[in-house]
């Protein structure tokens, strides 16, 4: 699984200040857990999130996500 913080670093868009950006990367992934092709988990030991991986949660289901993995 990859931690979506992860992705922030990879595509500079997650933590950045622009909103829009954000909003399109998390209408995106949101897509991709519709059709399948990924899922979305939380850390299951909150206390190794950083704040980064705080920021860069998708909230899905009633709870933030932080882990993807491909399916």
């Amino acid at each position: 699984m990859q931690m979506l913080a992860a992705l922030d670093l990879a595509t500079g868009k997650l933590g950045g200040t622009d909103h829009r950006s954000r909003e399109l990367v998390d209408k995106v992934l949101l897509a991709l857990a519709e059709d399948g092709a990924v899922m979305f988990t939380p850390e299951m030991n909150q206390r190794l999130l950083t704040p980064m991986d705080r920021h860069c949660a998708l909230w899905i289901g009633g709870e933030f996500k932080h882990l993807m993995r491909r399916l």
